[in-house]
């Protein structure tokens, strides 16, 4: 009987044992995991969203044809900057509905402005010519634009007020399948209807990461 009592004993110590190295080692690892954490956010700090009525710096970007253009210079009511590039499969599914607001944007005062940090200037003539874009196009190599508007994916869209104000955004290729006020922001600055949309997808991406964020 005593044998067996102490049987008893020895294994509830072990496993007394057993469960405090558990949470010593669980304490560890969560230890760990916090100042993996805090170095990675440190240097890689996590992306910001687009901040709806901050006002954006004026900035100065290269033309094709390697002339500036400057930002302040800009006096029409509203703007549009479509973020994009030409290996971007979302991007060429979107052109076709540039083409359609840019139509509506030369009678409705809205400048409209392709952006792309990228620097080979014939390919990218050549993707303007594959997919009829006819508003003019900017390069931003050094990512400023980019940067300043937090813009993580193309294509994306944004939408700027007289004062360089962020109105709205469209983030993705916009479908019939885009949120409320993605479509009612359509609508309501570019006069197209829902119905006028491609009827896209509602799973799955609609814009592909933008390199070197």
């Amino acid at each position: 009987m005593l044998k067996k009592i102490n049987q008893i004993v020895d294994n509830s110590r072990f496993l007394q044992s057993t469960i405090i190295l558990l949470i010593v080692l669980l304490a560890v690892m969560v230890s760990q995991n916090q100042t993996i954490l805090r170095r990675d956010f440190s240097i890689n700090p996590p992306l910001e969203e687009i901040v709806i009525g901050r006002e954006i710096q004026p900035v100065t970007l290269r033309t094709l044809d390697g002339l500036d253009f400057n930002f302040s210079d800009l006096h029409s009511d509203y703007t549009l900057l479509i973020f994009f590039a030409t290996d971007c499969p979302y991007c060429a599914k979107d052109a076709p509905l540039w083409q359609k607001m840019y139509e509506q944007a030369i009678i409705r005062n809205i400048t409209m402005l392709g952006i792309t940090a990228e620097s080979d200037t014939q390919s990218i003539l050549e993707y303007t010519q594959k997919y009829d874009i006819q508003f003019p196009i900017l390069l931003d190599q050094n990512r400023e634009l980019f940067a300043q508007l937090r813009i993580f994916g193309t294509p994306t869209k944004v939408l700027l007020s007289s004062d360089m104000s962020i109105i709205q955004v469209w983030q993705g290729w916009t479908t019939q399948q885009s949120g409320q006020s993605d479509l009612g922001g359509i609508y309501a600055f570019f006069g197209i209807a829902p119905d006028d949309l491609p009827v896209g997808s509602s799973s799955g991406d609609s814009f592909s990461p933008s390199s070197n964020p």
